[in-house]
């Protein structure tokens, strides 16, 4: 990863998204801004970059560089909040174990 493509989690007012993401994933990440901390919005952000094709936490980890109980943490709160929501797939993670991937609650909506 470049210098440009990482993020400045304690920049004032920085948004959680690179220079080549897709509007969605400005716009997801400019929505929660005022409402979530910015690991929430960064992960929001990834998740709504990857569109249907989701997260797992694992892939989250791997792209937030987060240990797994704050990731899993701020995941619990966006699902609570209904931000995000568990799909009926899974992806191995790094250990082989599958684990749930997540997506944005608007798209599963779609879904329906």
């Amino acid at each position: 990863m470049s210098g440009d493509d990482q993020f400045d989690l304690f920049a004032p007012g920085s948004v959680t998204v690179r220079n080549d993401d897709p509007q969605t994933s400005y716009d997801a990440a400019e929505a929660i801004a005022p409402h979530r901390s910015k690991l929430q919005a960064r992960i929001v952000s990834i998740v709504g970059r990857n569109g249907y094709r989701g997260a797992t936490p694992w892939e989250l980890i791997e792209e937030t560089g987060v240990i797994y109980n704050t990731i899993w943490r701020r995941l619990s709160e966006l699902k609570k909040d209904r931000v995000i929501v568990n799909t009926d797939r899974s992806r191995p993670n790094d250990r082989g174990f599958n684990e749930t991937v997540v997506i944005l609650k608007r798209l599963a909506d779609k879904l329906r």
